[in-house]
């Protein structure tokens, strides 16, 4: 695939080279504080060359580049991020410079190199996806069937509206359409209303898009779009994981492991403890794009809010939907206990803690912790802010 990419960009050279000399200052301007690394970083080929002789000092000197390479692709990804949001319709042709660019000014991989212009394509084809379907659509209700899968009364056309986001559709409408929606997508949900939401579990080729009501306070409208964008965005630039990959990873382990629990085969326990972890690898990737996203709205969110949400809320809990396939099993329900309840409130209260070190810390801004920890597995925050701030202690010593 990515060579496909590269064939496809070298046809395609930007043209615009006051574009060019904007980039290539703002690449000089960082360099002056954050040089580039000698020769590019590799942690898994580096990491074996500590071993034998002086084996202390060429470890100091391994985490130095490691924590100059996460401060370098931290800058790699803001630079992209930033070029998206100030100006949306960037020519696909001035991303790849900018990729292209910044890797070969800092000595980046060829790995960094296909991640970002994966990530600019992949931004590209779903803003274009998203402008295309809102201009072929006859009407706002047939955008938003196409979007949902609903159908609603022509009477409820005035009620709707819908405009184009970064990289997706924004819909606006009643409460009551909204609250319709979010169940009608999310089936195992009941109760009362609810607030704006993202649309999760689309395919590559679908639009992404946001339902928010316009019945809110202009204020709270406006925190909600920010919240919501979020969402969209790391759906989009996230390189670590692929949500639909775990979703279906998901519901092959269960299909296991009822088949082997019909079949009264032994290994049917070790296929449920595995669904179990595949199932908390989801919980995670939802908490940690709720967290980023309620980080970037400047939300006084404190950590047992964080913790009601995760607990309480039908679109996080996933732990309830699960506990009630098999009530009956005292295994099935031991593991729901220990891994998709225990565990995981005990990750996200730590990855809160570690949340708040780094902010505290001052080395990065708001913007740059988000796009540093957007590509960090939510289990993983606590052990590399950890060394993210040990390292930068020790250069500093």
């Amino acid at each position: 695939m990515f060579d496909h990419i590269f064939r496809r960009e070298k046809k395609l050279e930007t043209k615009d080279l006051t574009f060019q000399n904007k980039i290539k200052d703002r690449i000089s301007e960082l360099k002056n504080k954050l040089p580039p690394v000698a020769e590019p970083v590799d942690p898994a080929t580096d990491l074996k060359e500590v071993r034998g002789e002086n084996k202390q000092s060429k470890l100091i000197a391994f985490k130095e580049r490691m924590f100059m390479l996460q401060n370098i692709l931290t800058q790699y990804r803001t630079l992209i991020e930033s070029e998206i949001i100030n100006n949306p319709d960037t020519p696909i042709e001035d991303l790849r410079f900018i990729v292209q660019e910044f890797c070969a000014e800092y000595n980046l991989t060829a790995q960094h190199r296909q991640q970002g212009m994966e990530a600019v394509n992949m931004y590209y084809d779903s803003r274009k996806r998203a402008k295309d379907l809102l201009n072929k659509s006859k009407n706002n209700l047939d955008t938003v069937e196409h979007l949902t899968g609903v159908r609603f009364d022509p009477k409820e056309k005035d009620n709707f509206r819908i405009e184009l986001g970064l990289m997706n559709l924004n819909i606006y409408t009643s409460t009551k359409n909204l609250t319709f929606l979010f169940k009608h997508l999310n089936s195992s949900v009941s109760g009362g209303e609810v607030g704006a939401f993202h649309s999760y579990m689309l395919t590559d080729k679908s639009v992404s898009f946001n339902v928010f009501s316009h019945e809110d306070d202009p204020e709270d409208l406006k925190l909600a779009k920010i919240h919501e964008d979020e969402h969209a965005k790391y759906r989009i630039l996230d390189q670590i994981f692929d949500r639909n990959l775990v979703s279906k990873k998901t519901s092959l382990l269960y299909r296991e492991m009822i088949f082997l629990k019909n079949r009264g085969d032994a290994s049917f326990k070790e296929k449920m403890e595995e669904y179990m972890y595949s199932v908390l690898d989801e919980m995670f990737n939802r908490a940690k794009d709720e967290i980023l996203a309620l980080k970037k709205e400047s939300s006084t969110y404190k950590t047992e809010d964080y913790i009601n949400l995760f607990s309480q809320d039908p679109a996080y809990n996933y732990a309830q939907q699960v506990k009630s396939n098999y009530e009956d099993n005292s295994l099935y329900q031991q593991y729901v206990k220990e891994i998709l309840e225990d565990r995981y409130t005990q990750t996200i209260i730590a990855s809160l803690e570690s949340f708040d070190r780094i902010s505290s810390d001052g080395s990065l801004n708001k913007n740059e912790i988000i796009a540093f920890l957007g590509g960090v597995p939510l289990e993983n925050w606590t052990k590399t802010i950890d060394r993210f701030l040990a390292t930068k202690n020790m250069t500093k010593s």
